[in-house]
């Protein structure tokens, strides 16, 4: 009884309160095209990313996100595209989302870009929400009502301004605001979210550079909520850092570059709520794929030059062997 009631209440929260809606990403640093469509094509070459979360486990009904995004430049054009699609469960809720990309890139300074970025796409919705209640005590309509494949199409914009050390974006992938079938308009369904990201890169010595970041987001009806995460990263393939979510977690990352195609990331939320009563906190794997034979032209935040002129080498205690 206790799980039960403790489930529902987070599905009202998801439901009722238009509050925070989109899947959330401790390593949003690196997956930043699945709310800011102009941040596809600043890569130098194609790449596929995997994105999977494992929200506060041990709890029965816990988020689970399963994500694939891709992206790639198209230098004669100035112009990126990609796509990305997004599985997300919670409790008796399934959303499947599948979005592409476009972006355009223009030379602001010698070392400046601005990107102009559109998405568009569509959500299906589904909820098994009798479930969760015996429905002859049922009190609220909201659950008087399983949602089947409901339809959501929408698009939005996004700015990403962007050097070899630093990027700032703002976006707003869906502008278009829905409500899910059958709820009243007080309660049920999605809203038009705002998203600030920025980064910065600086050297500490030769071996190490320090990368802090910064997520906020903003939807109507929620409270703003926002990362704080620093990174470091050890000759361009080691990273690791920590960070912190308003009002929720506390996180660990680390990264590592396993050959010039495949980086791996794990990150850990150590949950600050009240739900960490009920959870053993969260776990999120990333798998990033880089097909190096693709060069484009832009320059990427997240790719050093120095990564490109030497081949990966792992005795990297040696400092003779590297250079």
């Amino acid at each position: 009884m206790k799980k039960i009631i403790i489930t529902a209440t987070i599905i009202i929260s998801a439901i009722v309160v238009n509050a925070q809606q989109d899947p959330m990403y401790t390593q949003y640093m690196y997956n930043i095209s699945t709310v800011n469509p102009a941040a596809v094509g600043i890569n130098n070459n194609m790449s596929f990313m995997t994105v999977n979360r494992f929200q506060w486990t041990g709890f029965e009904g816990a988020p689970k996100t399963y994500s694939l995004s891709g992206d790639m430049p198209l230098s004669k054009y100035n112009s990126g595209v990609g796509f990305s699609y997004v599985y997300d469960k919670l409790g008796p809720e399934r959303t499947n989302n599948l979005y592409f990309n476009y972006a355009y890139h223009v030379q602001l300074t010698k070392d400046i870009r601005l990107s102009m970025g559109l998405i568009a796409g569509f959500k299906v919705y589904s909820a098994d929400l009798t479930d969760l209640v015996n429905q002859e005590e049922a009190i609220d309509e909201q659950f008087n009502k399983d949602i089947y494949g409901d339809f959501m199409p929408n698009f939005g914009l996004g700015l990403y301004v962007y050097r070899q050390d630093f990027y700032f974006g703002l976006s707003s992938p869906k502008f278009v605001n829905h409500k899910y079938e059958g709820t009243s308009n007080a309660s049920g369904g999605e809203e038009r979210h705002i998203f600030i990201v920025g980064g910065y890169e600086f050297p500490i010595n030769e071996d190490i550079k320090c990368k802090p970041s910064a997520d906020v987001k903003f939807t109507k009806g929620g409270l703003a909520s926002f990362d704080i995460t620093a990174n470091f990263v050890f000759r361009d393939q080691i990273w690791g850092g920590l960070a912190y979510r308003s009002g929720d977690a506390l996180s660990i990352l680390a990264q590592i570059q396993i050959n010039e195609n495949f980086r791996f990331g794990y990150a850990y939320d150590i949950t600050l709520s009240q739900i960490r009563k009920a959870s053993y906190g969260s776990h999120e794997l990333m798998l990033r794929y880089e097909l190096t034979s693709f060069r484009g032209k832009t320059k990427s935040f997240d790719r050093s030059e120095a990564k490109h002129k030497r081949k990966i080498n792992w005795n990297i205690f040696n400092r003779k062997k590297m250079r």
